[in-house]
């Protein structure tokens, strides 16, 4: 054991466990044959996540024995980055949607269970202790339930801000746009309209009239662009909107940049090279 080293040498065969931080300057040209990551969920925010992860498994190419562990709570905020990438994957393969070489282990509830409460005054689906034992495979051993009961009620009693990171931390409840603490009130109803399949070009076919507006933040803030128009036979409200960010904003606001991206990968955003550019 070479404590200042932080690794662990096997002298009959000279392999070594290491504890390396999660950083491309540690890890560039590294050529593991296994890798444990922990808690994805917090070193996703980092701007340079996406970029180490690549690191890893280009490095495990070589190896035909490598292996890559994952092993992560949800995050305290809605999914970012190379997490929420991982994330989608892994439920993908589970779900049949998609093959793949990985073998995802995951202890959620379904989304019906992890919908917030639409009743005033009643608890959510995933408050209900009944269904603990679900997400909790250690159930019995380091953890019980009546344990959990307790803990849950000292976190209501706290307020919601509290709830919601416990409920993410304990019973891996996703944090969404409608459990957000701090959210709008209508973002409670608000994914429940979207309609991805509605385009630009079919708001104007649409309707009989059309508004539009836009905001600027400067160089190191998003440009946003909102049509909506209203629908000649409904008289329903349709909405179609996009932003604008100049690339530099990436290092400018770091912490938000796999989000920046994650609103690329999804079409809502454009990451612009050229400031100056006509968008």
């Amino acid at each position: 054991i070479q404590a200042h080293k932080k690794t662990i040498t096997f002298l009959q065969t000279g392999a070594t466990l290491q504890i390396k931080t999660f950083s491309p300057d540690v890890m560039t040209g590294v050529k593991p044959s296994g890798v444990l990551v922990d808690e994805e969920h917090v070193i996703a925010e980092k701007s340079d996540a996406s970029r180490v992860m690549g690191q890893i498994r280009g490095g495990m190419i070589s190896q035909p024995e490598a292996f890559l562990l994952i092993i992560t709570t949800q995050s305290e905020k809605p999914p970012r980055g190379v997490f929420k990438a991982d994330l989608m994957k892994a439920r993908s393969i589970r779900d049949g949607e998609v093959q793949g070489h990985t073998l995802p282990i995951l202890y959620e509830f379904p989304e019906d269970l992890q919908k917030i409460s639409t009743i005033p005054g009643e608890p959510a689906p995933w408050e209900k202790p009944a269904c603990w034992h679900m997400v909790l495979p250690n159930a019995g051993r380091s953890i019980t339930v009546e344990r959990l009961k307790e803990d849950y009620t000292e976190a209501k009693a706290a307020g919601l801000e509290e709830l919601v990171r416990w409920a993410s931390q304990h019973l891996n409840v996703e944090i969404g746009l409608a459990l957000r603490n701090d959210r709008w009130a209508g973002a409670d109803y608000w994914m429940d309209q979207a309609d991805s399949e509605l385009t630009l070009e079919e708001i104007q076919t649409r309707s009989d009239v059309i508004v539009a507006g836009i905001d600027g933040g400067g160089l190191d803030d998003m440009l946003s662009l909102v049509i909506m128009g209203r629908d000649s036979v409904t008289a329903e409200w349709l909405c179609w909107s996009r932003s604008w960010v100049n690339h530099n904003v990436l290092e400018i606001r770091k912490k938000e940049a796999s989000q920046f991206l994650d609103f690329e990968k999804q079409g809502d955003l454009w990451v612009m090279k050229d400031p100056c550019a006509d968008i």
